[in-house]
């Protein structure tokens, strides 16, 4: 499934477009099994977070307005989070945006359990889902402030 080429679009067009329940429920558990101890370190941190707010930085020095987006995760994979790491998260990216002027959106919950594969992968369907409501909700909102000389 990794080694396929993506579209033009960037989009990798999953080799499935549904899944049963029995399926999807096998594939949550092998995920949150891979991620579970991920998500009991001390999140965000490490190197990542040094380069984003790099990057957010390089964007501010050359004009680049920003928009966050956390994307969706499923019900089972957000309940990986600790909630110490969920505070931390928030307390994060208010950081960013008051720093950084950016904008942050947290689009983990909009997308239901079903239209995911395994709880972190969307199915066609969420995709689709997902994209007709991030481009409604944030990036033409977005576009139309910054044509308008917005921040």
């Amino acid at each position: 499934d990794a080694g396929r080429t993506p579209d033009p679009n960037g989009w990798n067009v999953s080799t499935v477009e549904t899944v049963s329940a029995e399926l999807r429920a096998s594939r949550t558990a092998a995920a949150v099994e891979e991620y579970r101890g991920t998500f009991h370190c001390d999140l965000p941190a490490g190197p990542a977070v040094a380069a984003l707010r790099d990057l957010l930085g390089l964007c501010r020095t050359e004009g680049v307005s920003v928009a966050l987006v956390l994307f969706p995760e499923g019900t089972a994979f957000r309940a990986l989070y600790p909630a110490a790491t969920e505070a931390k998260l928030a307390a994060f990216l208010a950081g960013l945006a008051a720093a950084f002027g950016c904008q942050v959106t947290d689009a983990r919950t909009w997308i239901a359990d079903d239209l995911f594969s395994d709880s972190h992968h969307l199915l066609r369907s969420g995709a689709v889902q997902l994209t007709g409501r991030l481009t409604g909700e944030v990036i033409l909102p977005f576009l139309r402030a910054r044509s308008r000389g917005g921040a």
